[in-house]
């Protein structure tokens, strides 16, 4: 594990300027979204401010939302409970609940379909959500990462 002093020197002033950007984010909860292209590291990034952020300690999860259907990304981020689909044999914590305390790191977040962002939507807005075919209420304690390699204000268009 790195801690910010032990950085690498980099090679430009965008790269320096990037980091700089970095580094202010480590001690915040507030939401990050990372974009570029396809192997510039982002979930690097991602993993270097857990790293080096309080919660250093708790889990890191990181989620493809490009890898799911919309109905199997609902149960991988939420957690579902046992019989609220033909598949679901048992009760299964989703990443909100693995990572509580922790980061989520959401990667092709631009992926996802608009009910599962709907949902994501309330979790941000309420720290709170239920499992699939749930009813208690559970509430969670996350710093969310998002990223995409898609130009996100043309995927918003």
């Amino acid at each position: 594990m790195r801690n910010q002093s032990e950085f690498i020197e980099l090679p430009s002033a965008q790269m320096q300027e990037i980091y700089n950007t970095i580094r202010k984010t480590v001690n915040s909860n507030i939401p990050l979204f990372i974009t570029g292209e396809t192997g510039v590291g982002k979930e690097g990034i991602a993993k270097y401010i857990h790293e080096n952020s309080p919660r250093k300690n708790k889990p890191f999860v990181a989620i493809n939302c490009g890898r799911y259907s919309t109905e199997l990304l609902q149960s991988e981020l939420f957690g579902h409970e046992a019989g609220s689909f033909t598949s679901a044999i048992r009760q299964r914590q989703g990443a909100f609940e693995r990572a509580n305390e922790g980061i989520l790191f959401l990667d092709e977040v631009s992926e996802m379909s608009l009910d599962a962002q709907k949902m994501l939507l309330r979790v941000l807005d309420t720290t709170t959500f239920t499992r699939l075919g749930g009813n208690q209420v559970l509430s969670v304690d996350v710093h969310i990462l998002a990223a995409t390699n898609k130009d996100i204000d043309e995927a918003v268009a």
